[in-house]
């Protein structure tokens, strides 16, 4: 974060005030911004821990690039149905192995996809889903929505993972068409002043 803010720092420099004396610009626009750097910084740092709610091509990517941030992150999606071919073949509906398959199914592709920068970083990613598993919202600093771009799941979603999540979490949607006002419309201000969208581009990890 130190790099980004310096980098900042010299755009600002140049492009504020010109090319003359970039030095003595940049140390003004320092020294101007040093409260916001320190605000910005504490707000990097504080992100310890991620929850990434959807695991399909964009949710399993985002997660992925946490792990190459050095950032854990949890990974849920839904239960899958349970079939005759699952009964068929020995599989327990209530295993987690079954009740967490799609996450895991979708870290894997992930993986495959070279996603991940380094294979030992998908152990920062954990699987889930989102029935048994929205306890470990409690213990994140920041949770992305990346579940099927349709206003009515989103907003389900929120109200159902509310009760998890705690007061100060960074609630954020990857959505790229719908309105953030609108998904949280019906959700209390401790939730929604906390909420942004934050859209990442497909693939996540090579896209700038």
């Amino acid at each position: 974060q130190y790099l980004l803010y310096e980098a900042g720092v010299a755009v600002l420099g140049r492009t504020c005030f010109g090319k003359k004396n970039q030095e003595e610009n940049q140390e003004y626009v320092r020294l101007s911004y040093a409260t916001s750097r320190e605000n910005i910084v504490e707000g990097v740092k504080r992100i310890k821990k991620a929850a990434v709610l959807g695991s399909g091509t964009m949710g399993s990517g985002i997660a992925a690039q946490l792990a190459n941030a050095g950032i854990p992150s949890y990974l849920l999606d839904i239960v899958p149905q349970f079939s005759d071919a699952d009964k068929a073949k020995g599989v327990k509906a209530d295993s987690s192995a079954f009740r967490n398959r799609i996450a895991e199914n979708n870290k894997a592709l992930a993986i495959k996809s070279r996603q991940f920068m380094d294979k030992a970083d998908a152990d920062l990613v954990t699987c889930g889903n989102m029935e048994d598993n929205l306890a470990w919202l409690s213990e994140v600093q920041w949770i992305v929505e990346a579940v099927p771009e349709n206003l009515g799941i989103k907003k389900d979603l929120f109200k159902k993972i509310a009760p998890f999540v705690k007061p100060g979490t960074i609630v954020s949607s990857n959505t790229s068409t719908i309105s953030i006002t609108s998904m949280v419309e019906d959700m209390p201000l401790e939730f929604r002043q906390y909420c942004m969208g934050t859209h990442f581009f497909n693939p996540v990890r090579f896209m700038k």
